[in-house]
């Protein structure tokens, strides 16, 4: 696998991006500072600073969180440790990257506010928002971005799934919708490492962020690292559920991974 793409290889200890092995947990999505707080990925240091007022104000007065417009919502609502904890975390660069990396991309740079399918989601239009970008993803979307928000959207949906499994047994519907999402991740996950234009795409965010901290290496290694995170997750949930003495659970999830195809 690896002769074939003269862009990637396998991270090495000291190459690898330790913000995104960070990461790399079961709770990958709900932890996601755009979700949690309900802004798009290219949110402005102005936009979020707003945010950030409008969740003081929300601390002293005990009003409740205001709505945003973010895509998959949460329940239950983060609390306001959460609310910081995200706040903070968009203050650091690399960070900020890594949840921009694992949330829903524009078609077009700067473009979030208007984004159709961001739109759509924001409007709880999962379906369309799929859709549209399954038909752009055959007709080669730029940058490969569909192919990236379908791997987001399904690894997000598969996660939910399998932490909401904890609390509540999973209809067959939702059984079948898990072991699809996983499918469908992994599936765009082990593509978007193939496709230049998609890391060019993220070069050029980081370009975008102007920070030293930031170079042409920080997409190298995320590159060389993602498949490890994203294995890294699955074997997390096997070790807790062999932990929780649920063995066929934890057989499912080693499953996963040795047929995840990737090479990490």
């Amino acid at each position: 696998m690896n002769d074939a793409l003269p862009g990637y290889s396998p991270a090495s200890a000291t190459d690898a991006c330790d913000s995104l092995l960070e990461a790399a947990t079961p709770e990958l999505y709900r932890l996601n500072a755009f979700r949690v707080l309900e802004l798009p990925t290219d949110a402005t240091a102005r936009e979020i600073a707003r945010r950030a007022d409008m969740l003081t104000m929300i601390e002293k007065y005990g009003n409740g969180k205001p709505k945003g417009r973010g895509p998959l919502g949460l329940t239950p609502s983060p609390d306001e440790n959460a609310l910081r904890a995200a706040l903070q975390r968009l203050h650091d660069p690399e960070r900020r990257l890594v949840d921009e990396f694992f949330w829903f991309w524009p078609a077009k740079l700067g473009k979030g506010k208007t984004d159709p399918c961001l739109l759509a989601l924001a409007a709880g239009d999962v379906q369309l928002a799929y859709d549209t970008w399954s038909c752009a993803e055959m007709n080669g979307s730029e940058s490969n971005v569909s192919t990236h928000n379908i791997a987001v959207l399904t690894h997000a949906l598969a996660l939910d799934h399998e932490l909401s499994s904890r609390e509540t047994e999973l209809s067959e519907k939702n059984l079948r919708q898990r072991d699809s999402a996983w499918t469908s991740a992994f599936q765009r996950w082990k593509e978007l490492l193939e496709y230049e234009g998609f890391w060019s795409r993220l070069s050029a965010r980081i370009r975008d962020f102007g920070d030293p901290r930031l170079t042409a290496g920080t997409a190298r290694r995320f590159r060389r690292s993602l498949p490890v995170a994203i294995l890294t997750i699955n074997a997390q949930l096997a070790v807790q559920a062999a932990e929780r003495g649920d063995k066929s659970e934890a057989e499912r999830h080693v499953h996963i991974a040795r047929t995840s195809g990737f090479d990490a």
